[in-house]
């Protein structure tokens, strides 16, 4: 927002309360409605001004009005016909409202009356530091610079019917609108290069917050430019070479000549080779000259951040020659020290030749700059060993098929250095990008290998989503896994115990209560025996008695001594049931022992076979006095506990029968694992036994391990002499069964 100061403010205040005071009169100077804040113009006040139109718009809905002292910016209301009979120059009455504008107040016009015309007022010069001075807007003002660029809009929506043109004022580019016309076009491109000056208003460019960016200057028409400073040196225009030009003492607004032979010819453009240096010179118009042609120019030198460029006025081509070679360029270490020794411009401008590697294929549109959105170039991104450059190429050049990341490429075009924005107190080459004409500067020395990082890279996301995968579908085969394995875990638990207590049920009924069936069976049969030994002992005592009192002495004594001697053997006998019934309950006493062991966790629970024997036989050993000698060959295995558990069993009935009965200063256990089968031999040095009289007392203890070995489907031997020790050998021939899953 423009800042007013308190006298011009007061006398704003003033006129609006005379206003006020009047009916509202309307406000009559340019100076009165420039000098409203933004809020007091947005209120619609009255206008009435008279002044002389400046310079009508090219769309012809606006126009510049200048009351003598200050100019102002009149456009019609949207409802109203645009100012399409007006001109400049002409008188006018305008009446109206205030307006905030876009950039400062402005004038809707309502009504307006042509009251003459008169010629234009005289203008003041335009002045370098007020390019981007806020209060010069609508000024009407000389200008003189050297006219560079004509482009014309004949219908473009944003620049209805208008001539574009760009004037080199001082160091800095103007921009400039005229009305369109053919005659108007050719008149300002024959213009091209020469310095001019024109009247023109001043207008400013502007934000949305009311804030200037930037100077256009609007012009009636071609006619009002001028040709100025056309002097020409008196000993005619001197030549020099292309790395002469702007040398000290050298005035870059007098015309030069230039000479070298011609590189490249693109439209205007043309691309020389000099002795020491080269150069970019844009002509008026394009020309026929041929690349090869040694070419002289004329017209004048301009600065640009590396190297001079050349507006050309004239060209002459002295010699055709042939198409020059291309400098092979190298981006090596020693390129970039020289570069940032000394600011050696030689490569600036010059045809150069470089092999790289393809690193990307892009295109850069207009939307930065405000221009349509249709491509303006095709960028290749390239490598040359660790350092990055650019090339390019038309928008519409038609690139090889073969043209893709790491193809190995050879370029020729323009190279431009390009100057160190950070080191700005000398000149500093940062590097360089390539100007290609099109798709035939690009040769393909190697295509692409077809492992490139984009494949790679889908590859490898590939993979990885495959992998992804794998591991959701593993986690959740596991988490379904574990789950099932918990369930199956859960029946084998059930299972096993309802099949431990079968086992256990199935053992106490075949041995424990066989066993107690037995001697139940003994026990009535002693019964029996002392029941018939009691009616023998009576009838006995009856016939001692008859014997007695028939006086009969020695048929008495006879019959004592043969019912002493019968008393005496039925005792033998009952003493043998008993005995019977005696080992029959240490037998079941040893099974329940044992399957109460089980019940509560055996140590085949906790250990191997081997161990189990050594923890089970050593106390056993112990208490006989005997010295227990524990041996294992072969490779130990782990067996299922049903076998483990009988050969277990066999071997402490065999050192329990040794302990118990033989007196065994030693016992000897040999565990032997074959490639396929097992071998168990417990053996003792005590008293021995019959083996083919073996007393029905101990029965039992054979009888179990006859009964465990035939389940296991193994057999047993037992050897045994009197004196000599015994020894009990078990062996299966194949313990795959039993073997551990």
């Amino acid at each position: 927002m423009r800042r007013i100061g308190f006298s011009n403010r007061l006398a704003v205040w003033v006129v609006l309360a005379v206003a006020g005071m009047a009916g509202a009169d309307p406000l009559g100077t340019v100076y009165s409605i420039r000098s409203l804040a933004p809020e007091e113009a947005e209120q619609a006040l009255p206008v009435l001004l008279e002044g002389q139109v400046l310079q009508v718009t090219p769309p012809k809905n606006g126009f510049f009005l200048h009351d003598g002292n200050k100019g102002i910016y009149v456009r019609s209301p949207v409802s109203k016909p645009k100012h399409a009979q007006l001109h400049s120059g002409e008188m006018v009455r305008v009446r109206g409202k205030t307006s905030p504008g876009w950039f400062s107040p402005a004038v809707v016009a309502e009504e307006v009356e042509v009251l003459g015309r008169q010629p234009l007022p005289e203008t003041r010069p335009f002045n370098a530091h007020e390019m981007y001075s806020a209060t010069i807007d609508c000024d009407w003002v000389s200008v003189r610079g050297r006219l560079i660029s004509v482009k014309t809009f004949a219908s473009g929506p944003k620049n209805s019917n208008s001539i574009m043109l760009e004037l080199e004022f001082n160091d800095s580019v103007l921009d400039v609108q005229a009305p369109y016309s053919k005659a108007s076009a050719e008149k300002l491109a024959g213009l091209i290069f020469q310095r001019v000056r024109f009247d023109a208003v001043a207008g400013t460019r502007y934000n949305n917050e009311r804030q200037i960016i930037g100077r256009i200057f609007y012009v009636n028409s071609a006619d009002d430019f001028e040709v100025i400073d056309d002097y020409e040196p008196p000993g005619g225009v001197k030549s020099r070479p292309i790395n002469e030009l702007m040398r000290d003492g050298v005035n870059h607004r007098l015309p030069v000549g230039t000479y070298g032979v011609v590189t490249r010819a693109v439209g205007r453009d043309l691309f020389l080779r000099g002795e020491k240096a080269c150069l970019k010179a844009t002509l008026p118009a394009a020309s026929e000259v041929q690349v090869g042609d040694f070419v002289a120019l004329e017209g004048f030198a301009r600065p640009r951040p590396i190297s001079p460029a050349f507006l050309a006025r004239s060209v002459n081509v002295l010699e055709h020659k042939a198409p020059p070679a291309p400098v092979t360029l190298e981006l090596n270490e020693a390129l970039k020290a020289q570069w940032q020794l000394k600011p050696d411009s030689s490569l600036d401008q010059e045809l150069v030749s470089i092999d790289v590697q393809l690193v990307d294929v892009g295109k850069t549109f207009g939307v930065s700059s405000g221009q349509d959105e249709s491509p303006k170039e095709r960028i290749l991104l390239c490598r040359q060993g660790s350092s990055l450059l650019e090339a390019k190429l038309p928008a519409d050049a038609v690139l090889d098929e073969r043209l893709a990341p790491g193809a190995i490429l050879r370029l020729t075009g323009i190279c431009n250095l390009i100057r160190s924005e950070e080191m700005r107190w000398r000149l500093y080459i940062d590097g360089f990008w390539i100007q290609l004409r099109d798709a035939n500067d690009v040769m393909i020395l190697a295509p692409a290998p077809w492992w490139t990082a984009t494949r790679l890279l889908w590859l490898l996301g590939i993979g990885l989503g495959v992998l992804a995968l794998s591991l959701i579908w593993v986690a959740a085969l596991r988490k379904t896994v574990d789950k099932q394995t918990g369930i199956i875990g859960k029946q084998i638990e059930r299972e096993t115990i309802l099949d431990e207590r079968q086992r256990i049920a199935r053992e106490l009924h075949d041995n424990l209560e066989q066993g107690l069936a037995g001697m139940a069976i003994q026990l009535r049969g002693a019964l029996r025996l002392l029941e018939l030994n009691m009616e023998k002992r009576l009838e006995s005592i009856r016939s001692s008695v008859r014997l007695l009192k028939e006086n009969k002495a020695s048929e008495l004594e006879q019959h004592l001594e043969k019912a002493g001697s019968e008393v005496v053997k039925d005792a033998a006998r009952n003493r043998k049931a008993i005995d019977v019934v005696r080992s029959m309950l240490a037998y079941c006493s040893e099974e329940s022992r044992s399957s109460i062991l089980d019940l509560r966790g055996g140590v085949l629970e906790r250990m191997d076979l081997s161990a189990a024997l050594q923890e089970t036989l050593e106390p056993l050993a112990r208490e006989c006095g005997a010295r227990l000698d524990f041996l294992v060959k072969g490779e130990p295995r782990r067996l299922k506990q049903v076998a483990e558990r009988n050969l277990l069993l066999i071997a402490k009935e065999a050192a329990s029968n040794a302990a118990r009965h033989a007196k065994p200063g030693r016992i000897g256990v040999e565990l032997a694992y074959s490639g396929s089968g097992l071998a168990l031999r417990i053996e003792d040095d005590g008293c021995g036994f019959s083996v083919d009289g073996v007393p029905k007392v101990g029965r039992f203890g054979l009888q179990g391990m006859h009964e465990r070995i035939n389940h296991l489907e193994g057999t047993i031997q037992v050897k045994s002499r009197l004196g000599e020790g015994t020894s009990i050998q078990v062996e299966i021939a194949s313990v795959q069964k039993w073997e551990m899953e």
